[in-house]
């Protein structure tokens, strides 16, 4: 995949790379916010089964042949429609296990499991899915709360 050098591109962006870094945050279009998601979304780990049990309006399209995947429509329109489904997948005991705080607010019926408090607010908070994901998570809730 194509991906322009770093000064054409920060140039474009009316920016240079030591006024970047001067500021720590420059303004981006969104079409680029958009792609740059989408070429995230597309080395994921993807569950297209849990995608189309979330969303039988895509699941349908796909089995017209509307729509090519589940994959493909989650990269393009279900991440930025907020849909649900297909993201990583939660261990639910690694989970328990790593965030103690979230045993109670189930056994309090607060939230039903662990799957449910990733969705919710885990992920928001930074919070890793399963042990896989534990760096990934922290990388994103570093650049996030920087912002």
């Amino acid at each position: 995949m194509f991906v322009p050098p770093y000064e054409p591109l920060l140039k474009s962006l009316n920016s240079s790379r030591e006024q970047a870094e001067a500021a720590q945050e420059i303004k981006v279009p969104l079409p680029l916010l958009k792609l740059l998601l989408q070429i995230a979304l597309a080395q994921t780990d993807f569950n297209e089964d849990s995608y189309l049990v979330a969303n039988p309006d895509v699941r349908e399209a796909v089995e017209r042949g509307e729509v090519e995947s589940g994959l493909l429509h989650f990269i393009g329109y279900g991440y930025f429609e907020g849909r649900s489904g297909g993201m990583a997948i939660v261990d639910e005991d690694w989970y328990l296990k790593k965030y103690p705080d979230i045993v109670s607010g189930i056994k309090k019926g607060a939230i039903s499991s662990a799957e449910q408090h990733f969705n919710l607010v885990g992920a928001g908070e930074g919070r890793s899915p399963n042990a896989n994901e534990v760096e990934s998570a922290f990388q994103w809730k570093k650049v996030l709360r920087a912002g």
